[in-house]
């Protein structure tokens, strides 16, 4: 089993995570997702895969590109990263 397959393996199901009641910028217990933006915002050294906390950089990352995809969504910070990184090689 390779790394991706490996980190896809730890992903959780977004549907398992509510949204904070005492802070609607997050889950609880809070998590972290990979995203990926519109291929026409990728050149130069920007990057399609982009990382960070759930649901909030979502929100961001949509009201920059219009449009964002949620790769995979993790519990732990590094897994995100980690996805984020692998998919950018």
């Amino acid at each position: 089993m390779n790394q991706k397959e490996q980190l896809m393996e730890k992903a959780v199901d977004p549907k398992h995570y509510p949204i904070d009641p005492d802070n609607p910028q997050r889950t609880k217990p809070k998590t972290y997702g990979t995203f990926s933006i519109p291929d026409e915002f990728v050149y130069g050294r920007k990057k399609k895969y982009r990382c960070g906390k759930y649901p909030i950089r979502l929100k961001q990352l949509k009201c920059f590109y219009g449009s964002v995809k949620l790769i995979a969504l993790f519990e732990d910070r590094e897994d995100a990263i980690a996805l984020a990184d692998l998919e950018n090689e």
